[in-house]
């Protein structure tokens, strides 16, 4: 008789992954499916999904499980016993016997299961972080996928999500409402009401409000990605200020670079990407337009309003912006004009 032992390991982490795959797979993947005896050990909670698990045994009519908690058996269900329960609509070996809270088993018959399930397991991935020294604020609202890792005197904030691969550092401040994915964060960074995307920051960094880092992105130590900013695909230095409503796409970025609000680093030209170059400390003047390919030397500066569209050598100042003219009195004689070809009463009010 084929025998399956979940032993369960660890009752205050659960694996999202391990919970939503049919277990049919799980199992042919661990030991094969022409194994007669064996053991498949569940190294987090199991979270059991009646379908997935009828389809796990349809060729294993004659099964019995033995459900072991710290080294004792808890409870023995053969297949027939499961089988028969769902017919009638429950799982009672496993809800009378084994449930969530004690053994990380929890059943789930329709959606509307979901939400308490998904409650208590937010829960243990949650006390678990507490435990471990991490501080959160609100942790009904803070979801956290159960192997990101996070260090040491670490807060995070109402409305946060880290999902898997996300690894934080120590002392840092995360959300309120922030989103990260696969997200390496070095210690004592902020990030603030932002999304970070398969990117990686350094230590002392500040990011948002209302930042966009997409993926494929490293960003140096202490710098500054301000409100509005949205990076992808591009590397910063360390020190380097992007502080607001700026985008820098395809871009390799030195240290101690300024970027003044409004800066664009223009990467398509509607057939291909082109990356732009920017050496350590430039200073990218407000509402410019660095059309790529192009290189910024270092030191160098560019004037408000400036389309670069041909590389600036160190030390230089590109301005590229049409000269400004004061025309004295226009817009009195203009006004004037305006007047006499009014068809309805003007109105002085300047009397």
């Amino acid at each position: 008789m084929a025998e399956l032992v979940i032993s369960l390991k660890t009752l205050d982490l659960v694996d999202t992954e391990l919970l939503f795959t049919p277990i049919r797979k799980l199992m042919f993947e661990a030991i094969g499916p022409q194994e007669d005896d064996f053991e498949f050990l569940f190294e987090t909670p199991a979270l059991i999904d009646k379908y997935a698990l009828d389809a796990a045994l349809e060729n294993l009519a004659s099964a019995e499980f033995d459900i072991y908690s710290g080294g004792e058996r808890v409870a023995r269900v053969s297949y027939s016993q499961v089988h028969l329960n769902h017919v009638n609509g429950k799982l009672s070996p496993f809800r009378d016997r084994v449930n969530a809270e004690d053994f990380g088993i929890f059943p789930i018959f329709t959606t509307a299961d979901l939400p308490e399930a998904e409650r208590l397991l937010r829960g243990m991935v949650n006390k678990k972080l507490i435990a471990d020294g991490v501080r959160i604020v609100g942790m009904d609202t803070v979801f956290v996928a159960p192997f990101a890792k996070i260090g040491k005197g670490t807060t995070i904030f109402p409305g946060t999500i880290i999902r898997d691969g996300c690894e934080i550092g120590e002392e840092c401040e995360i959300g309120p409402n922030a989103m990260l994915n696969k997200a390496k964060i070095g210690d004592r960074t902020v990030v603030n009401s932002s999304q970070i995307n398969e990117s990686t920051l350094g230590s002392n960094c500040v990011v948002g409000p209302f930042a966009f880092i997409r993926p494929h992105c490293v960003i140096g130590n202490s710098a500054r990605i301000g409100d509005f900013v949205e990076l992808k695909n591009s590397n910063i230095g360390n020190e380097t200020k992007v502080s607001h409503l700026t985008y820098v796409g395809d871009s390799d970025v030195g240290n101690r670079v300024n970027f003044g609000c409004g800066t664009v680093t223009v990467n398509y030209d509607g057939q291909k990407k082109h990356r732009t170059t920017i050496h350590d400390g430039v200073f990218i003047g407000c509402n410019s337009n660095l059309v790529a390919p192009v290189t910024i030397g270092e030191g160098a500066y560019t004037a408000a309003g400036t389309t670069v569209t041909k590389d600036v050598p160190p030390d230089a100042f590109a301005i590229g912006r049409v000269k400004q003219e004061n025309k004295e009195n226009y817009v009195l004689r203009l006004k004037q004009r305006l007047k006499s070809r009014d068809p309805v009463i003007y109105i002085d009010t300047t009397q």
